[in-house]
């Protein structure tokens, strides 16, 4: 399994972003909040570079996200509070729900395939991909696994009071990053920036060695080192492991994999 394109976009201004969105329809795009407009526009860059638009009717789509709604509820929640309950509005209350923002990107490109999303805090990112890994060895077509994050000050003040993030250590981007088959991108003719070659989860530190899901991402990683679809691929090996501990302990995973893979230009 392979990654073959990859998007990123960090604290875009809001010139950068609306171009980065440009041509897509008004009408799929009018209700979309900043953090879905990052995952639209992340996933439109890793898309363009697997080769992939207009989407094929077997993508998939597998989203992490951690706070990502977080600041449509606040919205919501002040009107209820100042205003009343009579103000409480149906339409935007939808908007809160946490796979909204893998909808927008699903209805921006069309995407017909399995669509999950996963909200467990930083590591969503991770969890986003090793479904992707899971679905694509099951033999699923490619898939588009993104994450996005974006903090107004009412959602950072919120997280800092309830003791979760420091406000200026909140980072505000878009990431995708498409897995396929390495048969599937050989047959395409494109690039394989990464191999993927393991996923694990558990309960313990997230780095340590021992852990859980060390543990488990390096012996799924060692399996598959005996298949011969990976013999002698020309790509960087990543295995991606997550703990629940760590949820408020690091950067989220779905930024740091798409810096990772970035780093690799295949």
């Amino acid at each position: 399994v392979v990654i073959t394109g990859v998007g990123l976009v960090e604290a875009p201004t809001p010139e950068a972003l609306a171009a980065d969105v440009a041509g897509l329809s008004d009408a799929h795009l009018r209700h979309a909040d900043r953090v879905g407009l990052l995952a639209v526009a992340a996933a439109r860059r890793a898309l363009a570079d697997a080769r992939l638009l207009p989407a094929p009717e077997d993508l998939g789509l597998s989203f992490g996200i951690g706070f990502g709604t977080y600041d449509v509820n606040a919205r919501h929640q002040r009107r209820i509070l100042e205003e009343g309950i009579a103000h409480a509005s149906p339409a935007e209350f939808t908007l809160t729900l946490p796979n909204m923002t893998a909808a927008f990107v699903s209805i921006a490109f069309g995407i017909r395939g399995e669509t999950t999303t996963f909200a467990d805090g930083t590591l969503a990112g991770a969890t986003a991909l090793g479904a992707a890994l899971d679905r694509v060895r099951a033999g699923s077509g490619p898939v588009l696994v993104g994450g996005a994050e974006s903090l107004t000050p009412d959602g950072a003040h919120a997280l800092e009071r309830a003791g979760v993030w420091s406000a200026g250590d909140w980072p505000e981007f878009g990431s995708a990053l498409v897995v396929e088959s390495a048969a599937g991108a050989l047959a395409r003719g494109v690039r394989r920036r990464v191999e993927v070659a393991g996923c694990g989860s558990g309960d313990g530190p997230i780095m340590a060695a021992g852990g859980t899901a060390f543990r488990q991402a390096v012996a799924e990683a060692s399996d598959d080192f005996a298949s011969p679809l990976n013999v002698g691929l020309p790509a960087p090996r990543l295995f991606t492991f997550g703990d629940a501990t760590d949820q408020v302990s690091r950067a989220p995973s779905a930024l740091s994999l798409a810096r990772l893979v970035a780093a690799h230009q295949g």
